[in-house]
């Protein structure tokens, strides 16, 4: 069992959950991604390709058991997430949210089927000194 722990507000800080965080398989990555095991992708989406500069980006995949799925401060829909975690080169955490691939979260840019290429949902995370 983690315990994540945010000194935020919003909605974002909210999104977090006393949660089991587990391995799983890859969820919505880019169409050029190569899936190296079981719960790891070589991937690099459209709006990552024009701004990082990493000979190779590599994602691990991981299941919370909760969070808070309504992304909101004040509403609160409980269920599992999928989330991908990668080191920059810099030593920075990155981490996208995976399985957001339905309305009415975020905006409907592809036609009919979802796009992972046209969807970059994230947060970076620098370590305190």
């Amino acid at each position: 069992m983690v315990t994540l722990t945010t000194n935020g507000k919003g909605d974002f800080a909210n999104y977090f959950r006393e949660a089991t965080i587990t391995l799983t398989e890859p969820k919505n990555y880019s169409t050029e991604g190569v899936v190296l095991g079981k719960y790891t992708v070589e991937e690099i989406n459209m709006f990552q390709a024009e701004v990082i500069d990493d000979d190779s980006v590599i994602f691990t995949y991981y299941l919370l058991s909760n969070a808070n799925r309504a992304f909101s401060a004040d509403d609160e829909e409980l269920g599992e997430s999928v989330i991908a975690f990668r080191l920059t080169n810099d030593g920075k955490l990155e981490m996208q949210f995976r399985d957001y691939d339905m309305p009415p979260f975020g905006e409907m840019w592809w036609d009919d089927d979802f796009d992972a290429d046209m969807f970059a949902f994230c947060s970076v995370f620098t370590k305190e000194q």
